[in-house]
């Protein structure tokens, strides 16, 4: 079939048009109006085509891997829409309104405008949940051939069975040396078979799972298949297209400088700093009424300051002040230093469990994101004494500190609450992911999905 990208594109596209015109023919109320504005070609409908187009493509609707699921797609669906709607209240609607003759209803432009970006809204979000299920038939259906037969060929095929779209395996290729971990049965032949292999069974996707203590991969085999138009995926990007993490074990630093994201430019970091100050200054104004009554509260609680405050690590390594409610006894660290906190921890005060779960221990943190210390979203920010130790435990910790932390993040939403070296890695998996595909969209959907965990009462400790 036809590149899926672009047959979800052309569908859009089209929806845009028929959104345009129904939305014209509902204000008209008049079939005779609707022939004629289809028989000529206005600019408004040209610039209300682009914008939703444009919108879309800023709310990340046209990447496959994170957002697959109905409420995912419905997030990007509303997130483009409010990212159109300033757009086009301050170049379509001057446009549409001069376009628009005397003899139809005043009001129509702005109107219509309005109730067309509502229809198209709707219209993609049913278009893009069928285009998903249509694309996971087994017609659509992606046929995956993975290079190798080890552990990590073995680790491949079960994230598979994960894919949203339901690719459908193949099988492997036999590296020749070594223990073979997948089914025999399944091995289809030798590297030097590959292209007859792929030719044969009319493979779409080749996925390599190869290391150096496994076998070379099989360079020239494997570009002949790329340029016949088999797409060639390694099994790090293909942990990162299902899972939302980086396998930060198995990753180089050329695999990281080579690889698509992990630009943070002055525009994006810009509309980032924009964001911040909307979304913590909303936040404050919203908490002030309830900031003084969890102040008496922690004071009838325990002995000691209503608010705490500690050095964490932020951007660039630079060490400043994180402010939050106290949780804990006032004399929490006074023997043991720092050490991480632990289900059930004896140190938390009663009020300070219920604060700890329902996240409002962390609205002082606004205040950081408003200075700038921190980020609405972002990795959350590690004490000095942790950094310096799981620096030397762990490769890359110290690029996620390329950008501000956050008081939510990819990471709190995909994982527990860490306190060991290997959740720190598990963390940083899903940091690196996030630092490396950052969108608005992503950021809208690690706030949605925040509320949710809020509501919920998990993941705080």
């Amino acid at each position: 079939m036809g590149n899926p990208l672009l047959i979800l594109l052309v569908g859009d596209i089209l929806i845009a048009y028929a959104a345009y015109a129904l939305g014209y023919l509902i204000f008209t109320g008049s079939v005779n109006e609707l022939v004629r504005f289809l028989q000529s070609v206005e600019y408004g409908v040209l610039l209300f085509m682009s914008t939703v187009i444009f919108s879309s493509f800023v709310a990340g609707m046209y990447r496959f891997g994170i957002k697959q699921r109905k409420r995912q797609v419905l997030i990007g669906c509303v997130f483009a829409a409010l990212v159109a709607l300033p757009l086009m209240s301050t170049v379509l609607y001057f446009e549409l309104s001069s376009t628009l003759s005397s003899s139809r209803p005043s009001g129509i432009g702005g109107k219509h405008l309005v109730l067309s970006l509502a229809i198209f809204t709707l219209l993609q979000f049913v278009w893009h949940v069928r285009f998903i299920y249509f694309f996971g038939l087994s017609w659509f259906k992606q046929r995956v051939l993975i290079l190798g037969d080890g552990e990590r060929a073995l680790m491949v095929s079960d994230a598979l069975k994960q894919h949203p779209r339901n690719p459908q395996l193949i099988g492997f290729i036999d590296m020749g040396n070594g223990a073979k971990t997948v089914p025999k049965d399944m091995l289809l032949g030798s590297p030097e078979e590959l292209v007859a292999i792929v030719n044969s069974n009319k493979i779409d996707t080749i996925i390599t799972a190869v290391t150096e203590r496994r076998g070379a991969l099989p360079v020239r085999e494997v570009l002949t298949c790329k340029l016949n138009g088999v797409r060639v995926l390694d099994s790090n990007s293909l942990i990162e297209e299902i899972k939302g993490q980086l396998m930060v074990e198995d990753i180089t630093p050329s695999w990281l400088i080579f690889s698509d994201g992990a630009r943070m430019t002055p525009i994006v970091r810009l509309v980032r700093r924009w964001m911040d100050v909307f979304f913590s200054t909303v936040g404050l104004i919203i908490a002030a009424p309830f900031m003084p009554i969890i102040g008496i509260a922690i004071k009838f609680d325990s002995k000691g300051e209503v608010f705490f405050k500690q050095k964490r690590v932020g951007e660039g390594e630079k060490i400043f002040t994180l402010y939050k409610f106290r949780t804990m006894r006032q004399d929490a660290e006074a023997e043991s230093g720092a050490v991480w906190s632990e289900e059930g921890d004896p140190r938390v005060t009663k009020l300070g469990k219920f604060l700890r779960k329902s996240r409002l221990d962390e609205i002082p943190q606004l205040i950081n994101v408003l200075e700038g210390s921190m980020s609405f979203v972002g990795p959350r920010p590690e004490r000095p004494e942790f950094v310096e130790f799981l620096k030397d435990k762990i490769p890359y910790y110290s690029y996620r500190h390329v950008v501000k932390p956050g008081i939510t993040g990819w990471a709190q939403v995909r994982y527990p609450y860490g306190a060991s070296v290997d959740d720190a890695l598990a963390k940083l998996r899903f940091d690196l992911f996030y630092i490396k595909n950052y969108s608005p969209f992503l950021d809208v959907m690690i706030i949605v999905e925040t509320i949710q965990v809020v509501l919920f009462g998990k993941g705080g400790r």
